[in-house]
């Protein structure tokens, strides 16, 4: 059968869009024969009046069938779908739309639209798996995700803890308070300038901080901006890694400030007591004349008063280098077990006594008697140092306090406890530019003329040469506290205080003196003590000049060295040569470093006694007569 539409009068136009169509067209008659269809495959024969269930499959016969009699009972268009395997073992999905029409002839008939829904069906498979896929990885993002509109209200949420729907409610919401504001001004931004963007926020909870960044960026809608999502990352672990990183470089650096300061400090300590102690080595020869000279007779009353005078100006000149050895760490020290609390207490009377009536004295004293091993006189001085120091610096009314308490040992030291001492003031305090000078020796923050610059540096020394610790802690207009630590020990059999010992002179018999000292001055002087003790002696000026005239055949009964020697050979090591060929030779050692009191076991080897200088004539006196009495002790012991 022939198709009746090439005979009707369609547009042309019609005709080709019809053919052209990608869906499929057809038109049967009611006894379901074609007469249209614009698609069939090439090679076969026109479909036209065959029967269009030739073109499906057997077990779609009857759907078909129901669909085209549902169509023409009801008048309505029906639809169908189809699907089937073709020779290429793809499955194919239809989808069919059909309606009821007149034909050219007056016949009824049915109209046919197929669509091939395959390809359609993949993508939107496609898509919904996609879309599945991404909607899972944004749930399980290890970050917050969020979407907001202009209003700043919520249109999407990966997840909430709470598990509650937030749709709706303000984005700053879920925000702590602090970090509100900074929320707000980020999303304007971003809607005002499409550029991204981010703020931090910090929650506090039971186990600390926690630490988060949120960046922010556009979405458009076409060249519009309709929302702005949020992305929220904790960042705990690198906050906390920074902060780790800025501690250790700021420890570092502290450390090397202290590296600094130490060096700075122990090259002052160098020199002031490489000065002091030639200058003791001066104020022993000068006060030595002096004494001689006081002691002749003959002498006027202005005269005698001249000399006293001049020995007063040398005697402070002593305590001002003692003062320079104690910063540099060798002052001579006698240190021993004391009660802190026992020194305080009996000190407090001159401590009073120093202060005005407008500043009050206040003590905080442990009932424990703490017991440190150092030495009582420097303390004392350590002590009523601090006092007028912060005594000067009360202008009007004020006070000072005088701590002594035990502290735990730290970390840091093996040291099992500590004895504080702190002296706090309400003074003017000290500017942040001075705290680290103040220990300087001449460093002073009084006016020209009120200080020596002294005090402080003498008190850090003793502490230090104490094998303990100081601190300081100021700030200005809120007063001042230093505090000295010392090391805590037992009151178990500890030796009792030596008591201040007679000004005995003891003479000699005759005994020869071997006198080694470099300095002419000095060597002259002590031959002039010597022989007014009623020694005889033999002076040279080294070492390998001592050992030469020895070896010539001088035999000294005691030998008296000074222990920095030209040659290389110290007053130690010639005593030690000495003894050698003298067994037991009696040897005193001059010197006006501290190092030989820190190691008594160097004097201990070879057997000498010591003497420090500056000193007078009683101090030799005596200190030669131990020596040899030392000698006879040993010479009659069985």
């Amino acid at each position: 059968m022939s198709s009746p539409f090439p005979k009707m009068a369609f547009a042309t136009g019609w005709v080709q869009a019809v053919q052209s169509s990608p869906a499929f067209l057809t038109v049967c008659d009611e006894n379901f024969r074609i007469v249209f269809q614009n698609h069939f495959q090439p090679g076969v024969d026109d479909p036209c009046g065959t029967s269009i269930f030739g073109w499906f499959p057997s077990e779609h016969h009857e759907k078909v069938r129901q669909c085209l009699s549902e169509a023409r009972a009801s008048g309505r268009p029906q639809t169908y779908e189809l699907e089937g395997t073709g020779p290429d073992g793809l499955v194919s999905k239809y989808s069919s739309w059909v309606t009821t029409l007149s034909l050219p002839t007056g016949e009824l008939g049915f109209g046919i639209i197929s669509t091939d829904t395959t390809q359609m069906e993949r993508v939107e498979d496609a898509l919904s798996e996609t879309a599945s896929t991404l909607k899972s990885v944004v749930e399980n993002a290890p970050d917050d995700i969020a979407a907001v509109d202009r209003q700043h209200l919520l249109v999407f949420l990966n997840r909430s803890p709470e598990k509650e729907d937030f749709a709706g409610r303000p984005f700053e919401s879920l925000l702590p308070e602090q970090a509100r504001e900074d929320a707000y001004r980020a999303i304007e931004k971003v809607f005002a300038s499409g550029e991204p963007t981010s703020f931090d926020v910090f929650r506090e909870e039971a186990g600390g901080f926690r630490y988060f960044t949120t960046r922010l960026g556009a979405v458009r809608n076409g060249e519009e901006i309709d929302k702005v999502v949020l992305i929220t990352t904790e960042t705990t672990l690198q906050v906390l890694a920074q902060t780790a990183r800025e501690d250790a470089q700021l420890q570092q650096r502290e450390l090397l400030e202290q590296l600094h300061q130490s060096q700075k400090m122990e090259a002052m300590g160098q020199l002031t007591g490489g000065v002091a102690h030639d200058f003791n080595n001066l104020l022993t020869i000068m006060l030595g004349n002096l004494d001689a000279l006081i002691r002749r007779k003959g002498l006027s009353e202005d005269q005698r008063q001249l000399v006293e005078n001049a020995k007063t100006a040398g005697s402070r000149a002593t305590n001002l280098t003692q003062r320079l050895l104690a910063f540099s760490r060798r002052q001579t020290l006698s240190p021993q077990v004391h009660s802190l609390s026992t020194i305080i207490q009996e000190l407090r009377p001159l401590l009073e006594r120093a202060l005005p009536n407008h500043v009050e004295l206040k003590f905080r004293l442990s009932n424990l008697p703490l017991y440190a091993e150092v030495d009582r006189t420097q303390l004392e001085n350590s002590l009523l140092n601090l006092v007028i120091n912060s005594r000067d610096a009360i202008e009007e009314h004020g006070w000072i306090s005088i701590e002594l308490n035990s502290k735990p040992s730290d970390a840091s030291t093996l040291h099992d406890e500590w004895i504080e001492l702190a002296v706090e003031d309400s003074g003017h305090g000290i500017e942040a530019d001075s705290l680290d000078r103040v220990i300087e020796p001449f460093y002073t923050t009084k006016d020209v003329g009120e200080g020596s610059g002294l005090g402080l540096s003498m008190v850090y020394g003793f502490v230090q040469q104490s094998q303990g610790k100081f601190s300081l802690e100021s700030e200005p207009g809120k007063g001042t506290r230093v505090r000295l630590l010392f090391q805590a020990v037992s009151s178990v059999d500890f030796p009792p205080e030596t008591l201040p010992r007679e000004r005995l002179m003891p003479r000699g018999s005759g005994e020869l003196v071997l006198v080694v000292e470099d300095s002419s001055l000095m060597r002259r002087l002590a031959v002039q003590q010597v022989v007014e003790l009623g020694y005889k002696a033999k002076a040279v000026s080294s070492g390998t000049q001592a050992l030469e005239v020895v070896h010539a055949g001088l035999c000294p009964d005691i030998v008296m060295t000074d222990y920095l020697l030209p040659g290389g050979v110290t007053g130690v090591e010639l005593v030690r040569q000495l003894r050698e060929k003298f067994d037991g030779l009696p040897a005193l050692i001059v010197s006006g470093y501290a190092d030989l009191h820190q190691r008594p076991e160097v004097l201990q080897r070879v057997g000498a006694h010591l003497l420090g200088k500056p000193f007078e004539l009683v101090d030799l006196a005596q200190a030669l007569s131990s020596s040899l009495a030392a000698r006879r002790e040993t010479d009659d012991s069985p």
